[in-house]
């Protein structure tokens, strides 16, 4: 690592780190991707399980996403794709 300080042209000084990064990734940095590539790979059908919800064929769905109605997804459909942090779905018998 390298640094220094030097004036600028207004007269004020800069400070400076230069730092050269290796080429090849660390041990500790392998062992992570990995990691999380596993992690992903292993709740991904989980999570995706969980996005889907199924309307019963006596309920109606009628979904809000980030407070507007969906036109389109009023109609009687029988699986809704949700989004848990946005969608609110609202169930009528």
């Amino acid at each position: 690592m390298k640094g220094g300080l030097h004036r600028t042209e207004s007269g004020g000084f800069e400070c400076f780190f230069e730092y050269q990064k290796p080429n090849t990734m660390s041990f500790i940095e392998v062992i992570v991707t990995i990691g999380s590539v596993l992690l992903l790979l292993v709740t991904l059908p989980f999570s995706l399980f969980w996005c889907f919800k199924v309307v019963q064929e006596y309920e109606r769905a009628v979904i809000f996403r980030l407070g507007r109605l969906r036109k389109a997804e009023l109609e009687d459909q029988e699986y809704f794709l949700s989004y848990h942090v946005w969608t609110v779905i609202a169930r009528w018998i």
